[in-house]
């Protein structure tokens, strides 16, 4: 062959096996450019010193069957790929070929598409960038997962499962923000998974409670809030982690006798420092067990006075702002060696009682209207 330098010779697959002994034949500089190959052959021709690209027309499956192989080990000599049959090609391959693959799958000239698995969480928000990925499925961390929930379920209508490679049932830690905005993406997840749910408001705790896959829920609420939501805050209390109040001062929550009798297990939940308030007539206070509350703040809140009312664990203030007390007169006295008695008498006769067994006069604050201190007894 007369040219200068090597000639080009633009040959089909079947051509270079059938004109192998000719082709032998030539004596000057010459490349090989094949078309129409088989993704099986590539490895043969690329052993053809003179093959200096090779074009592959050949199916999927067969195409898959190589890509590890002939093609990956190959990629530079390949010319394109043209993947036989009907509609787009679909190509299952794994997160770890995609990636190493790459060049490859560049090489592809018709179309496809692209279902990736054992994909970690991490590497989602990159492969959706390829147009050809139309699925994938995470297998990771539950801690990962947790970590990239948002991303997660930003490409949710690609990701086809999710996977947690944690033994046993893996723990989620997420936030209630997160719980109620990614609900798609947790609902994708195919292995067993529990959740712990952070900073949830009051009033949602009882709804996340009847999601199964939730095993405990921390509380970020004012004191309001867990007050007007404390009886179904009781009702959950088994999913119940702890209650941070986010007042701005010392918060104070005010209950009933009965509340705090069947909710001492959400009092002692609370985390942040808080005065309660017992709002409830002088005989449920009477009644009331305050020895199991954690709080060294309480505040004895009577809407009714009874005949005589004890109170045997310490207090830090009274308040008797809801009591009619026009024309009486407050004695108060020492209640034998460490405590407080208080005379409430009307035109000189003493018509309420009201005694602290364990606050010393020094200790206890009488309060009035606004819960304005009015005097120290």
């Amino acid at each position: 062959m007369t040219g200068i330098g090597a000639v080009s010779l633009g040959i089909t697959a079947t051509q270079l096996t059938t004109n192998a002994v000719v082709l032998g034949k030539i004596s000057t500089p010459y490349a090989l450019a094949i078309s129409g190959e088989t993704a099986a052959n590539v490895a043969v021709d690329s052993k053809n010193s003179h093959v200096a690209s090779i074009k592959v027309v050949d199916t999927a499956a067969n195409f898959m069957a190589q890509l590890d192989t002939a093609l990956a080990s190959n990629a530079a000599l390949l010319g394109g790929i043209a993947l036989a049959g009907p509609g787009i090609a679909n190509l299952a391959v794994t997160a770890a070929q995609f990636a190493q693959d790459t060049a490859v799958f560049g090489k592809i000239t018709t179309p496809y598409a692209l279902t990736i698995s054992g994909e970690t969480a991490a590497h989602v928000a990159a492969d959706v960038k390829n147009s050809h990925v139309t699925s994938i499925a995470v297998v990771d961390s539950a801690a990962n997962v947790a970590a990239n929930l948002g991303g997660l379920q930003a490409i949710v209508g690609k990701l086809a499962s999710i996977a947690l490679t944690d033994n046993g049932t893996a723990p989620l830690a997420i936030t209630a923000a997160q719980l109620a905005v990614d609900a798609v993406t947790l609902g994708k997840i195919s292995t067993p998974y529990t959740l712990n749910i952070r900073s949830e408001t009051a009033a949602h705790l009882p709804a996340d409670a009847a999601n199964n896959h939730v095993m405990s829920i921390a509380v970020a609420d004012t004191a309001a809030h867990v007050s007007a939501n404390f009886n179904s805050l009781v009702g959950n209390a088994s999913k119940l982690s702890a209650i941070t109040l986010t007042d701005a001062t010392t918060s104070t929550l005010s209950l009933s006798a009965a509340q705090i009798s069947t909710g001492l297990v959400v009092l002692n939940a609370i985390q942040s420092p808080y005065l309660l308030s017992v709002k409830d007539t002088g005989a449920n206070i009477g009644r009331l067990d305050l020895s199991g509350v954690h709080t060294g703040l309480i505040e004895i809140m009577p809407t009714s006075l009874a005949a005589t009312l004890t109170v045997d664990t310490p207090v830090t203030d009274l308040n008797l702002s809801l009591i009619k007390l026009t024309g009486a007169v407050i004695n108060e006295k020492m209640y034998h060696t460490t405590g407080t008695e208080l005379d409430i008498v009307v035109k000189g006769s003493v018509v309420e009682q009201v005694f602290f067994t364990h606050d010393t006069e020094s200790q206890l604050q009488l309060l009035g209207i606004g819960n304005t201190v009015v005097h120290v007894l």
